[in-house]
């Protein structure tokens, strides 16, 4: 059989794109999003509040925050976000007991939103950010310094960092750690975060980046709180196949009939498994306390389905309703038996609208019980842009120069040398393997365990056709 240069060539190109292609098909990552109820190495709150946000409620704030730290680190490791102009004052509000402090831009205290999110990779036990490139609750709000808080957080704690393609929020999204998901549609396909794409796309992302076999989609509500109706207020897992869900008794509220309409959705969904969700109501006070913060204020939205779990322990919040209160108190310590309940008075933050999702927007999900992970000091990702540029180029050449070699009317086109041979398949070679190291950097899949074998496989693909094309270049010239 006689074998061209040309047609070599178009099988060479076809077998080079096949990795990239296949790899798009890929079902799921190595990674998964654990469940937060369980054992947690430390929890991160976020001390940033600042009167170009908060005007006259700042040192309300910052003392509600304080309060939320100081009960956190009684049962568990806390680590505080702070500008380091407010070092001394964090310090000062939120305590020094059981408490670390990391230097860090913030434009607000909602780390929940902007940290990204904890998964694990169950065979390496390894700790990993998803950054959802937070872009204030769709431009909402200034957002330039907490951008950067999901990578200076995830340098902190030493963990993989991966960018997410997706515009999200950390509270926008609530799992089981068994493969099923809740999300709240108005939240996530909506134009101001996530243009052109549809609810199958982000589920399919979604599901590929976090492990997920299926997601529950409550439809929310678009605008009427900056977050656009995250699903932490309105349903959270206790554990696989058992949810709380809001359930608002006050007709003259707008969530009195979405509530409703998310509990019928609730009520016939399974989750990943095929189990029939058990749903516990939790229903907002009717009669919290007068104040400041909750008089005359349309944006005033107590619950308590956005509880925190610590280790030994369940933070919620308590707006002076003694019916409700208890209620609340009662239901959690039945569903979450030997921990402590802690009630809080959070008015300050969850009477504006930014803290529609109260105090765990202001808690990132736990650290996870195994840290480690790369060292942020060897991270690639500030480098990936030029590598990514730079691999481009010479691929762009090494194409270049293989497409003459296959056409040029000189020479004959028939594969006739050894030399001929060790061109092509050395060229070959070359772009399926850059084609694949392209393929994971541009989708943030740079593994820092296998960063040795990646840059020889890299350092290989460039030095070989490099060699090749020195030993064929006199030959050609002397063609000419």
């Amino acid at each position: 059989m006689t074998v061209s240069r040309r047609g070599l060539l178009q099988a060479g190109l076809a077998l080079g794109a096949w990795p990239a292609l296949a790899a798009q098909a890929a079902p799921s990552s190595a990674w998964f999003m654990p469940d937060e109820h369980g054992p947690q190495a430390s929890v991160t709150v976020a001390f940033g509040a600042k009167p170009a946000i908060w005007g006259a409620w700042t040192a309300d704030v910052q003392n509600a925050v304080g309060r939320l730290a100081r009960a956190m680190s009684a049962f568990q490791p806390v680590t505080v976000l702070c500008r380091a102009s407010q070092l001394a004052l964090a310090q000062e509000k939120c305590g020094l007991t059981n408490t670390r402090y990391v230097i860090s831009p913030l434009d607000d205290i909602w780390v929940r939103d902007t940290g990204g999110l904890m998964v694990r990779q169950a065979q390496a036990q390894s700790l990993g950010t998803v950054d959802l490139n937070f872009n204030g609750w769709g431009r909402k709000q200034t957002h330039r310094q907490d951008a950067q808080v999901a990578s200076t957080l995830s340098a902190a704690i030493q963990s993989h960092w991966m960018r997410s393609a997706l515009v999200g929020e950390g509270g926008g999204i609530e799992v089981d750690g068994a493969g099923t998901a809740i999300l709240c549609e108005s939240s996530w396909v909506n134009p101001n975060r996530n243009p052109g794409w549809s609810r199958d796309d982000i589920e399919a992302e979604l599901m590929w980046q976090l492990g997920l076999r299926k997601i529950i989609w409550l439809p929310g509500i678009r605008g009427k709180d900056i977050t656009d109706a995250h699903v932490d207020f309105y349903a959270r897992f206790v554990r696989p196949g058992v949810v709380i869900a809001n359930l608002d008794n006050d007709p003259q509220s707008y969530d009195y009939a979405l509530t409703r309409t998310h509990l019928d959705i609730l009520q016939a969904a399974t989750d990943a498994d095929g189990r029939t969700l058990q749903i516990h109501t939790l229903p907002p006070p009717l009669k919290p306390r007068r104040n400041k913060f909750t008089t005359g204020n349309p944006d005033f939205a107590p619950g308590y389905v956005n509880f925190i779990t610590l280790n030994g322990a369940v933070l919620l919040p308590e707006f002076g309703d003694r019916v409700a209160d208890r209620y609340a108190q009662d239901l959690l310590a039945s569903l979450f038996p030997g921990r402590v309940l802690v009630p809080l008075n959070i008015d300050a933050i969850a009477g504006v609208a930014a803290a529609y999702t109260a105090s765990p927007c202001m808690c990132l999900r736990p650290d996870g019980e195994t840290l480690g992970g790369r060292d942020p000091h060897h991270d690639i990702k500030d480098f990936r842009q030029p590598m990514v540029t730079s691999l481009g180029i010479v691929l762009g050449f090494l194409l270049n120069f293989l497409g003459q070699w296959a056409i040029d009317d000189q020479q004959e086109h028939q594969i006739q040398s050894m030399a001929d041979w060790i061109i092509v398949v050395t060229f070959v070679s070359a772009i399926l393997l850059m084609l694949h190291v392209l393929y994971r950097l541009l989708n943030n899949r740079y593994d820092a365990a296998t960063a040795g074998s990646t840059t020889t496989r890299l350092f290989s693909a460039i030095w070989w056709p490099s060699a090749c094309l020195l030993r064929e270049w006199p030959l050609r010239c002397s063609c000419n």
